[in-house]
């Protein structure tokens, strides 16, 4: 008999697969060899958790599938682990930091936790959650749901670029996701095909490890650059620059540019040298042109000429009717000139200061959209 070291089932000796909860015994023995990762069996936070296999792995992590125990269910752990920084014990998994790297372990660790924070913060059926995070074996984990089915990009390479019904369901909550992080002052500077998953049909974004605060209309100096070529806006090459909602809107326009069209945009180091971004439409005929024209204009060069909020791209979509449009755009205005603050106490996002000063700023815009209507 062998003992399935992740739930102690006693299972037949040539079992490849264990009777109870599914795990594959060749993985375990796969994994046993793999030397800077924790090896299948691995017992976490007191042994509710234990490892099964790597499912990923980046420059800062690895991601693993776990069981867990306490919700008898199969979970996602991702592992603090950046390369060239840290050594593993391959007996205990201990990860300790190399010679000279500890102060910048630390650094990573707090930014680790933030990370959890700003996805739970996310309360959005697009965004993956976080069950829980802790520190262990000297670094630190975080557990979330685990998704089954495959990333956007995955799903453009095996079934070719989507028509516009596909595009626009997944596109929509991931916008309606953005607008719920950027009210928080919060970017995820890393949307790219590869961060998004389709779950039974759904877009769920993932990899949260870059998301970071910002100061509306003030200039950030980067010390953590994060570039993905194609879908990275001009901002985030340069090393102090303003970033705002449309930084994310860039890289989410770049994201379905290459879902539509089977190809990713030039970078903006590209285009900054003359690339010129091809038409949608030219490249796929079958897009209206409202969804082409929106995608273009979320991947304009220039800060000032993109939407500047994920409810600007709706109701370019024709998803958000002029009379919502016109009080976002009250609210936004007035919060910037200091009418209108966030109430961190309140469920209502925007509590007014002074009601006077917002009712004609409210009458003046009306009378001007109504105007543009009847050209």
């Amino acid at each position: 008999m062998q003992t399935c070291p992740i739930c102690y089932i006693e299972n037949a000796p040539d079992a490849a697969y264990c009777s109870a909860c599914g795990t594959s015994f060749t993985i375990l023995e796969i994994s046993q060899t793999i030397t800077d990762e924790l090896r299948a069996g691995q017992a976490l936070r007191n042994g509710q958790y234990r490892i099964l296999e790597c499912i990923g792995r980046g420059g800062f992590g690895i991601t693993y599938r776990a069981y867990d125990s306490s919700r008898k269910e199969y979970v996602a752990i991702k592992e603090l682990f950046p390369d060239g920084m840290v050594d593993r014990d391959t007996n205990s998994g201990l990860v300790t930091a190399k010679a000279g790297e500890a102060r910048a372990m630390y650094t990573l660790m707090r930014r680790f936790e933030n990370e959890a924070d700003t996805i739970r913060a996310t309360r959005h059926p697009a965004a993956v959650t976080v069950l829980e995070t802790w520190e262990e074996l000297g670094t630190a984990y975080m557990a979330m749901e685990m998704l089954e089915g495959e990333t956007l990009e995955q799903r453009i390479l095996a079934s070719g670029k989507l028509n516009e019904a596909q595009a626009k369901h997944l596109l929509v909550p991931l916008l309606e996701c953005l607008f719920d992080l950027h009210e928080r002052d919060l970017l995820h500077r890393d949307i790219k095909p590869s961060n998004i998953m389709i779950v039974s049909g759904e877009a769920v974004l993932i990899d949260f490890g870059s998301a970071a605060e910002f100061a509306p209309r003030d200039s950030v100096r980067v010390t953590h650059r994060v570039v993905t070529p194609a879908y990275a806006p001009l901002e985030q090459y340069a090393s102090e620059a303003k970033f705002g909602p449309y930084t994310d809107l860039y890289s989410l326009g770049a994201t379905f540019y290459e879902a539509v069209t089977g190809m990713p945009p030039p970078s903006a180091l590209e285009r900054g040298k003359g690339a010129r971004l091809v038409p949608v439409t030219r490249v796929n005929p079958d897009i209206s042109a409202r969804f082409a024209s929106t995608l273009e204009y979320m991947l304009e060069e220039r800060v000032i000429d993109r939407p500047q909020t994920a409810q600007h791209v709706l109701h370019e979509l024709g998803l958000v009717d002029i009379k919502s449009r016109i009080e976002f755009s009250i609210k936004s205005l007035d919060e910037q000139n200091g009418v209108v603050q966030k109430n961190p106490q309140s469920d209502h996002l925007f509590v007014p200061i002074n009601k006077t000063q917002v009712a004609p700023r409210a009458n003046a815009i009306s009378g001007l959209i109504s105007k543009w209507l009847k050209r």
